[in-house]
């Protein structure tokens, strides 16, 4: 549908200030609008109304797909999510203390210890979870230097780092529950180069029960 201004409104848009003249346009243009969206909503809907309730129904049928999956994430998430490790007798690290930073696993002992029990524990069978564990014993620690030069000096320099960990875990699987005394070793070498520097982790199980 058309709308024709008046023969004289040529005129008096033209005599308007700047402002008027917009709002005079912009109101053209919605008187425009509405008219077209009236004449589209009297056609009649009988052609369309399947299709329309087609899509009502894809649309309902994708919300609730939606709503299932976003449930059974949470679900997941919260079934894997592992209980905390009780953790106790962290005191038998202290002969070994200023050597763990050495180690290249941060100086957080219970995060690092907790991280690659439960690691090595997943890596033989699947479902492990680590409950607990206790340090049953001092650590023990070892090493072994070299002779370096520095400033003309040769000096003895710390190039290998051996620390164990007497340790009794509670590990639990899909069937039961188990008691292991392990030993837990790091071995760190080349510490005289940082480039260099590697640490090797051995899980060394002693008994089971």
């Amino acid at each position: 549908m058309n709308i024709k201004p008046p023969p004289d409104a040529k005129d008096k848009l033209l005599a308007f200030a700047p402002g008027e003249l917009g709002s005079v346009q912009f109101f053209a243009k919605r008187a425009k609008l509405t008219l077209e969206f009236q004449t589209l909503t009297r056609k009649p809907l009988k052609k369309n109304s399947k299709a329309m309730l087609r899509n009502y129904f894809v649309i309902r049928l994708l919300l609730l797909l939606l709503l299932f999956s976003s449930k059974s994430t949470a679900l997941e998430t919260t079934i894997q999510t592992p209980a905390p490790v009780k953790i106790t007798g962290l005191s038998c690290a202290e002969p070994a203390q200023s050597f763990i930073p050495l180690l290249g696993r941060g100086s957080d002992l219970e995060m690092f210890l907790t991280k690659d029990l439960q690691q090595e524990l997943v890596r033989q069978e699947e479902h492990s979870e680590l409950l607990s564990l206790v340090c049953t014993d001092k650590a023990i620690v070892k090493g072994a230097s070299i002779d370096v030069q520095e400033n003309g000096e040769i000096i003895q320099a710390l190039s290998k780092l051996l620390i164990t960990f007497p340790l009794t875990l509670k590990v639990k699987n899909r069937t039961s529950l188990i008691i292991l005394d392990v030993k837990l070793h790091y071995l760190t070498e080349n510490l005289e180069s940082v480039e260099e520097r590697t640490t090797e982790l051995t899980f060394e199980v002693l008994t089971q029960r």
